[in-house]
């Protein structure tokens, strides 16, 4: 499961709250897990709302700066999380994971296994 952080307009609390699910998943069920910042590509509605200001702004320099943009690397801004907020909460959410065992938790198990 891929967890995206950085939506226009993300918090400290829905940011940790994401976090607290994903650590929820990977203590129960051993669920393989990921963090990236979102990513905001042309036409879409997230880059609309970073033309337009709407709960979020671009990251200076990153505007449509294809070579720099990376999962790890902040393109817009929140009004409540700047980019060095975002890309720290994307690099501690990664190694705190990292910390609690990944037990396969899909190895060997059918679909009709995870229903029951």
């Amino acid at each position: 499961i891929c967890f995206i952080i950085g939506h226009p307009y993300e918090t400290m609390d829905s940011a940790e709250k994401t976090f607290e699910l994903a650590k929820k998943l990977r203590i129960k069920y051993g669920m393989d897990l990921y963090f990236g910042l979102i990513d905001v590509y042309p036409k879409s509605r997230v880059y609309e709302m970073a033309e337009n200001q709407e709960g979020c702004t671009w990251v200076g320099g990153m505007r449509n700066n294809w070579k720099a943009i990376q999962r790890n690397t902040a393109t817009i801004e929140t009004e409540e999380l700047d980019k060095a907020q975002l890309e720290h909460f994307y690099y501690t959410f990664t190694d705190e994971i990292k910390k609690i065992p990944d037990t396969d938790y899909y190895k060997g198990k059918t679909k009709s296994d995870i229903e029951k």
